[in-house]
C-alpha cells in the first residue's frame, strides 16, 4: 500500500521513523510534492471532487463506488469556472474544439478563450446549458456529454462499428482534438472513427486496453481519465 500511494505522489506516514507514526497515506504538501496528481487534477478542488464517502478516489481502480469496480466506466465531471486548470478542463476543451466554440490549444486551462467558447456555447442552447455564465456545472456538463447518469456519474457506453450515439460522438471529439479522426463529426461510427480508435490505442501501449477498435471501459478511462 505504502508503494502504490508514493508511486503517485503521496506520503507514507509507516516511513516516519521521528516521530514514529501509525502508517498512512496522506497529501504531504499540495502544489510540490505529489507532481502526478497535480498533473492530472490540476488543483486540489478538483482531486477532491473525485473523492467519495468512505474516502477513496471515484475514478481509482479500487475505490468505493468508482467506476472502474463494474463492467462499465463512469465518471464525474467537477464543476469548473475561470482559473481552473486540469483534466476536466482539458475534457471541456477537446468537447468545444470540433464544435467550433473554442479555437485555443489544449492547455488545460480556463482562460479567456475557454470563458467565451462556453459562454457561447451556453448562449446558443437557450437555458438547455444552464445560465449564461462562463461557469461549467452539472446543466452545462449534462447537455454538453449527452451521456446516461448512475448515481450522479456519466456513464458511456462501449462503442464500436456500427454504435451511432452520444458516446460514438464524445469518442470522434476527443480523437478529432488529439488528431487521430479527421473525419465527419457525426455520432456515426465507422470505418474512420474505428481507425483512430485503433491509432489511439497503438500509441497508448496497452494503456488503453487491446487494439481493437472498440471503446470500451479500459479505452475510456484513459481517454477521459476522471
Amino acid at each position: 500500500m505504502g508503494a502504490l500511494g508514493k508511486s503517485i505522489g503521496l506520503g507514507w506516514g509507516g516511513d516516519w521513523t521521528s516521530p514514529v507514526d501509525k502508517p498512512h497515506l496522506y497529501l504531504p504538501d499540495w502544489g510540490d510534492t505529489p507532481t502526478l496528481l497535480k498533473q492530472k487534477y490540476g488543483t486540489f478542488d478538483a482531486f477532491k471532487a473525485t473523492w467519495t464517502a468512505g474516502g477513496g478516489s471515484q475514478g481509482g481502480e479500487t475505490g468505493g463506488g468508482g467506476g472502474q469496480t463494474s463492467s462499465k466506466y463512469s465518471f464525474m465531471a467537477p464543476k469548473v469556472q475561470y482559473g481552473n486548470t486540469g483534466v476536466p478542463v482539458l475534457l471541456l476543451q477537446e468537447i468545444l474544439l470540433p464544435r467550433r466554440y473554442y479555437r485555443g490549444g489544449l492547455d488545460r486551462s480556463f482562460g479567456d478563450q475557454t470563458l467565451q467558447a462556453v459562454k457561447s456555447y451556453q448562449s446558443d442552447r437557450k437555458g438547455g446549458a444552464g445560465e449564461v455564465d462562463g461557469i461549467v456545472g452539472s446543466k452545462t456538463w449534462s447537455d454538453l456529454l449527452g451521456l446516461p447518469k448512475e448515481n450522479g456519474r456519466f456513464v458511456p457506453e462501449v462503442v464500436k462499428k456500427g454504435s451511432k450515439n452520444a458516446s460514438s460522438l464524445l469518442v470522434q471529439e476527443i480523437l478529432y482534438s488529439r488528431g487521430f479522426y479527421t473525419g465527419n463529426i457525426d455520432w456515426s461510427f465507422g470505418d474512420e472513427t474505428e481507425a483512430a480508435v485503433i491509432a489511439y490505442q497503438k500509441s497508448r501501449n496497452g494503456g488503453a486496453g487491446p487494439v481493437d477498435g472498440i471503446v470500451g471501459r479500459k479505452c475510456w478511462a484513459d481517454m477521459i481519465a476522471l
